[in-house]
């Protein structure tokens, strides 16, 4: 059996990509949102479900996966981590992944518990959108 470890390394390139794209969706103009999303992206979660876009689109493209395939996966992540952001805010937690969470780390900043859930959803109808045809 192949080790998740050896599944996320056949990958990288294109995680390096989809990270890329998250990162830079979630760029923001005011230093203290910009410390909570910095904070939050140096935790990756396992990124399951952006490996499993990526090996599906290799199903169809065995020589590489084009940026629609990778937006896919950066539009599901960043779903998944709103959602995530959002029970942490919901539950109060204190931890995500070991470490505080944007709960606890950023109650000072109002728009820190919801703005990266806001750009999440953002970037996701985005795409739906960019994928429909219609301008984004």
């Amino acid at each position: 059996m192949v080790s998740f470890k050896k599944i996320q390394d056949s990958v990288s390139g294109d995680l390096v990509r989809l990270n890329t794209i998250i990162s830079d969706t979630l760029k923001s103009p005011s230093p203290l949102m910009q410390q909570v999303v910095d904070n939050f992206l140096a935790s990756k979660g396992k990124q399951l479900r952006p490996i499993l876009v990526i090996l599906s689109g290799r199903l169809f493209s065995p020589n590489g996966v084009g940026d629609n395939v990778i937006q896919a996966g950066a539009a599901i992540e960043l779903l998944h981590n709103a959602s995530l952001i959002h029970d942490d805010v919901i539950d109060e937690s204190q931890q995500r992944r070991g470490r505080p969470s944007i709960n606890a780390t950023s109650s000072f900043v109002p728009e820190g518990r919801t703005g990266l859930a806001n750009e999440a959803f953002d970037f996701t109808r985005k795409l739906l959108n960019w994928r429909k045809g219609n301008a984004v």
